[in-house]
């Protein structure tokens, strides 16, 4: 075997030795997720799955792309993943593949709200005071201020909680 060979094998196997020391290290240092679940977990009605804009309202897991279309006539689809962005509006909408119903509207800070009227930056008190206690409620173990609030299971609205504020909202259902 040539010198310059054996140079090529020692760099090799030390650039692998490396990858492989910092991935056990990345791998251990993980964040430890805290889950706390409520005695009763909330139940959230259909109308619970109506989504709240001036343009109209539309409902998670019985609105058709077609309706939905009529409310937001204007945006993007992005590819063919089944997830429309309406012109204007920080949110995302996503469509079952084969019934193409609306399934899941994920909210970020626009004029769209839950059907008790909760919106991008109101209180976690205010989505306490209006959906109850029963959420499960999940977060970092050194981040406990940065967490996500979860109601229901089939039906749910997830928020996604900073600083007592509410960050983000996700509302799915299944196709009804």
């Amino acid at each position: 075997m040539r010198v310059i060979d054996k140079k090529e094998y020692t760099v090799v196997a030390i650039i692998f030795l490396a990858a492989v020391l910092i991935f056990s290290l990345v791998s251990r240092n993980h964040a430890d997720i805290i889950r706390e679940t409520p005695n009763q977990p909330a139940i959230l009605a259909d109308n619970d799955m109506v989504v709240v804009s001036p343009s109209g309202n539309i409902v998670v897991g019985k609105s058709t792309r077609d309706e939905v279309m009529m409310v937001y006539p204007e945006g993007n689809n992005l590819g063919r993943s089944g997830v429309y962005r309406p012109k204007d509006l920080d949110c995302l909408l996503s469509f079952s593949k084969h019934e193409d119903v609306l399934i899941r509207v994920d909210i970020g800070f626009c004029d769209l709200s839950t059907s008790r009227g909760i919106k991008a930056n109101d209180s976690f008190n205010k989505v306490v005071e209006l959906y109850g206690n029963g959420y499960t409620k999940a977060y970092d173990k050194d981040k406990p201020h940065i967490f996500d609030a979860y109601y229901g299971s089939d039906q749910y609205i997830l928020f996604k909680i900073e600083d007592n504020l509410v960050k983000q909202i996700y509302i799915g259902s299944q196709v009804q």
